[in-house]
C-alpha cells in the first residue's frame, strides 16, 4: 500500500511540474559533460567540475570517478556523450553539496553494465532523508538499458545537503552506470498538496480494502 501511495504522489508531482515552467537543476554538471573523457575512451580522475570522488588509496588501489565516453564498449549515454561508473580500480564514491532547503526531487538514470553478472552492479545513493540502492541482484544484458529513478527528499532547514552515489556491488572494476542527475526544488504549497492528495489516496485504498474484506 505504501508503494502505491508513493508512486501516486510521484505521478502527481510529475503532472504538476509538467504544467509549469521547468524548475532549475540544482546539480552542477549533472550529465558529466564537463569532464575529460575523450571519444571512445575512459578516464579515472579524483574530481570533475561539481563532483568530488573518493580520494583515498586503499590497498594500493585508487578510488576516484570513472568517466566514460559513450563510444567506449558501444555504450550510448542517456544524456550527452559522457556517463559515470564508480567501480573504478575498486568500489568508489562521488559527492556534491546541494544548496537547498525543504523538499526536493532527485532524478537520475542508471543502467547495468552489459555482459556482467548480478552482484557487481549495485549502485547506492543518498540525499537528505532519502537513501537507497538500485541494480541489486541485476545482471547486465547484451546492451545497456537505461532506467529512470525519481524520489522525494526532505533537506530540512540547514540550507545544504550532500548528494552521494557509491558503488556497492562486488569490487571488480565493472559496476553500474550513472547519467543525467538532477535535483529540483519542490515548492512548499505544492509539496503540501501532494501529501494531502497522498493521504486522500491512502484513505481511499483503506476504504476499498475494507469493502473487499467485508464482501
Amino acid at each position: 500500500m505504501k508503494s502505491a501511495l508513493f508512486a501516486a504522489v510521484l505521478a502527481l508531482l510529475s503532472c504538476a511540474q509538467a504544467g509549469a515552467a521547468g524548475p532549475a537543476n540544482l546539480v552542477s554538471n549533472g550529465s558529466f559533460e564537463d569532464a575529460p573523457a575523450s571519444p571512445g575512451h575512459w578516464v579515472i580522475v579524483e574530481a570533475i567540475p561539481g563532483w568530488q570522488g573518493d580520494p583515498e588509496v586503499v590497498g594500493g588501489l585508487a578510488g576516484g570517478i570513472e568517466i566514460q565516453n559513450q563510444g567506449f564498449e558501444n555504450i550510448r549515454a542517456q544524456d550527452g556523450v559522457n556517463l559515470v561508473e564508480l567501480d573504478t580500480y575498486r568500489n568508489s564514491w562521488m559527492t556534491q553539496t546541494i544548496q537547498a532547503t525543504g523538499w526536493v526531487r532527485l532524478s537520475f538514470w542508471y543502467a547495468a553494465r552489459a555482459g556482467w553478472g548480478a552482484g557487481t552492479q549495485d549502485l547506492g545513493f543518498g540525499l537528505g532523508t532519502l537513501s537507497g540502492s538500485v541494480l541489486q541482484g541485476v545482471a547486465g544484458g547484451t546492451s545497456v538499458q537505461w532506467q529512470h529513478y525519481v524520489g522525494l527528499a526532505d533537506l530540512g532547514s540547514s540550507g545544504s545537503a550532500v548528494l552521494r552515489f557509491a558503488a556497492q556491488g562486488q569490487s571488480d572494476m565493472a559496476g553500474g552506470l550513472l547519467d543525467n542527475v538532477s535535483v529540483t526544488a519542490v515548492p512548499e504549497p505544492q509539496a503540501a498538496a501532494l501529501w494531502l492528495a497522498g493521504l486522500g489516496l491512502l484513505g481511499a485504498l483503506r476504504r476499498r480494502r475494507r469493502r473487499i474484506t467485508r464482501s
